[in-house]
């Protein structure tokens, strides 16, 4: 969205007042992350991949430490084995 106050003045107040705002809707509204690649990954492996294991470990260890809590845990670790199994399918 532009305001009307971007082109007022010399040309080069307007690239400079253009460029601020380009930038400041690209942090704002442009998704960024950033992947290492392990170097025992496989090469399918994947960023979608490391998420799914970084999320089926995380709800292991949760399961692991408080097994007793309903079935919350066990449903999330469920869950995250069925999103890895399925991702694993897809690469």
């Amino acid at each position: 969205m532009l305001h009307h106050n971007i082109f007022v003045g010399d040309v080069n107040n307007q690239v400079h007042s253009f460029t601020r705002t380009l930038l400041k809707h690209q942090e704002q509204y442009v998704p960024c992350h950033s992947y290492t690649v392990k170097p025992l990954d496989q090469p399918w492996f994947g960023y979608q991949c490391r998420m799914a294991a970084d999320e089926k470990s995380r709800s292991c260890r949760l399961y692991s430490r408080h097994p007793t809590w309903s079935y919350t845990n066990k449903d999330c670790y469920r869950h995250a084995c069925a999103a890895m199994l399925q991702v694993q399918q897809w690469a």
